[in-house]
């Protein structure tokens, strides 16, 4: 009796690891659109068809701080929420639900549920440093018709010569295999925009110049770009009156390390060349982003180069000796006069 019952025990054992073994061969057809299948190279060098759950992951972004230009060597976080999901069907899942450890066995290849790591990899470009706050994601695999959410941030600080135009960049997120769920590897690209430097050099060949009443100078200004876009740079200048400065042309509008030159010409009044003098001006170099906008005009005007140039003359008369020529003129006069009268005065 015992030898009967203890066969008859080994037998059930033996009939539901067989029906276990069947049942992930072979599923019922309400799962065969949720299966697929996945290669394997046997020794022989054949292959055989293996009956495999294919998993997912999904990812949002919070891209509230992509919305608007990114500040230069600033880092900026950008939340991420990810979700992981595999298509094991309940229904044949639910088949072994009283035993839990075969369950995990035979679907997930441990008996065991295991952990499922997500690996998070980003293709940035050298002018930013792009990395996640946890490049590595744990998850607890998910029941059948369930799904894991795990939250990260992805960091990004654009560098000085990050260029101020849209930018996309793919991230890549793979998760690792659990026993018959395979892995699962999907792109997601995010889109920032660098903020604008605006960055100009000027250079002014021979600031320094002699004049001569109603003489004119021309001064050479270089304007180099060292922003990161196309700029437009607008001139001005401050001089004082009498004088009839140009610039010629005001505005110019320039490639990033785009160089260009505008001509700054001034004419000289008739008051000058009494006494030595000299008279300083200022050129100003106002850069804009293109295409320029309302915004632009008011935003960048803390942006402005000045560069000065001075002009002397070197009149005939030292300054500040005009009081004395104006009485030695004055007694001149007198003089004049008084030899005139005495000489009337003769005759």
């Amino acid at each position: 009796m015992k030898k009967s019952f203890k066969a008859l025990k080994i037998s059930f054992i033996m009939g539901l690891l067989l029906f276990s073994m069947i049942a992930v061969v072979a599923p019922t057809s309400s799962a065969e659109s949720k299966l697929t299948t996945l290669d394997t190279v046997e020794e022989d060098g054949g292959r055989s068809k293996l009956i495999s759950f294919p998993a997912y992951i999904f990812m949002t972004f919070d891209t509230t701080e992509l919305n608007k230009p990114l500040i230069i060597d600033q880092a900026v976080s950008v939340p991420i929420t990810i979700e992981y999901k595999h298509d094991v069907p309940k229904s044949l899942f639910n088949m072994f639900a009283l035993t839990p450890l075969l369950q995990n066995m035979i679907f997930y290849g441990s008996a065991i549920a295991p952990m499922i790591q997500v690996r998070l990899d980003v293709d940035g470009p050298e002018w930013a440093n792009i990395h996640f706050a946890q490049p590595d994601v744990i998850f607890d695999i998910p029941n059948p018709e369930q799904s894991t959410i795990v939250n990260t941030e992805l960091i990004i600080s654009p560098y000085r010569e990050a260029p101020a135009k849209p930018y996309s960049i793919d991230i890549t997120a793979t998760s690792t295999s659990a026993g018959r769920v395979t892995s699962s590897s999907r792109v997601f690209t995010v889109t920032f925009t660098p903020s604008y430097i605006p960055m100009i050099n000027v250079k002014i060949d021979k600031p320094v110049r002699e004049v001569s009443p109603r003489e004119s100078v021309n001064f050479g200004v270089t304007i180099t770009n060292n922003a990161n876009k196309n700029t437009i740079v607008r001139f001005s200048y401050d001089a004082p009156n009498g004088w009839a400065p140009v610039i010629n042309p005001r505005e110019i509008e320039l490639p990033p390390l785009g160089t260009s030159e505008v001509i700054f010409s001034v004419k000289a009044p008739y008051n000058i060349g009494w006494h030595d003098e000299t008279t300083s001006m200022q050129i100003i170099c106002q850069p804009f982003p293109s295409p320029l906008t309302a915004e632009n005009l008011s935003q960048y005007e803390i942006a402005a180069q000045v560069a000065d140039v001075r002009l002397t003359n070197y009149g005939f008369s030292v300054s500040g000796i005009e009081p004395f020529l104006l009485v030695l003129v004055i007694i001149l006069i007198v003089i004049i006069v008084v030899f005139l009268y005495l000489r009337k005065q003769k005759k």
